[in-house]
């Protein structure tokens, strides 16, 4: 749906030549990937990244660290991940725009600098959002400390990409049940030489309320099959795929 969303939808889609790329495993047929090129997006098959001492929550999380290959497409200035339970209600095209997705230095902490991890990078880009926890929250939303790895701006860097593969080397350096999240959490904690960065509330929330959409919230991160005690809410989410399917 995101495809449709950022793509096709006249309400939604972005109006640059920013393309569309979705990273696919050696798993995904030839016939879902002739679907997905068919819809408009770039189609780029990456390689399994796996750490034995990672047990995710999740059984459907095993794979999540195949995420971390979008750090390999330098082509690219920065990037937009988004995770596929995201719906979209108003245009991202200006999420570059926002200050915390701007290049920002390495703070340069000698403690903060580890002789088992690969070198840091000098600069980075790490945005997203934190919060809320549940769907009882006021607007704009109280933030918290912890990123969380749905909605993601970043600056593809091999030195970054080596540097998380190096931290995921060694057990214990992440809790490891939210495996890609728990990574990112520990490289750019808030103490770090690499601090991730808040986003504007604007442009997204985690378990939504009906108050988050009446604000405006451009994304929202939610199961839109799933919402049960919002039918105001529900049927927003939901209008995206009935567009969809015509």
């Amino acid at each position: 749906m995101l495809i449709y969303q950022l793509l096709h939808d006249p309400a939604t889609r972005t109006n640059t030549s920013i393309p569309f790329i979705v990273l696919v495993t050696s798993e995904v047929s030839v016939e879902n990937r002739e679907q997905l090129t068919k819809d408009g997006a770039q189609v780029i098959e990456v390689g399994e990244i796996k750490f034995d001492w990672v047990k995710p929550r999740r059984e459907r999380w095993a794979h999540v660290m195949d995420k971390l290959h979008v750090f390999e497409l330098t082509q690219f200035d920065k990037v937009l991940l988004l995770d596929t339970d995201i719906v979209v209600t108003k245009r991202v095209d200006h999420i570059f725009d926002d200050p915390a997705t701007q290049d920002s230095p390495n703070l340069q902490k000698p403690d903060k600098i580890y002789s088992d991890e690969a070198p840091q990078p000098s600069s980075y880009i790490m945005a997203g959002n934190c919060g809320p926890f549940d769907k009882e929250h006021p607007y704009p939303v109280e933030r918290g400390t912890r990123l969380n790895a749905g909605f993601v701006v970043l600056k593809p860097s091999k030195e970054m990409f080596e540097l998380y593969l190096s931290v995921g080397k060694t057990e214990g350096k992440f809790p490891g049940l939210s495996p890609e999240q728990d990574l990112w959490n520990y490289v750019h904690n808030r103490d770090g030489n690499m601090p991730w960065k808040q986003i504007d509330p604007d442009w997204t929330v985690n378990i939504p309320s009906w108050n988050d959409y009446e604000h405006g919230i451009a994304t929202f991160h939610e199961k839109y099959w799933k919402v049960a005690k919002d039918n105001k809410l529900r049927d927003v989410l939901l209008r995206s795929r009935w567009k969809m399917e015509g």
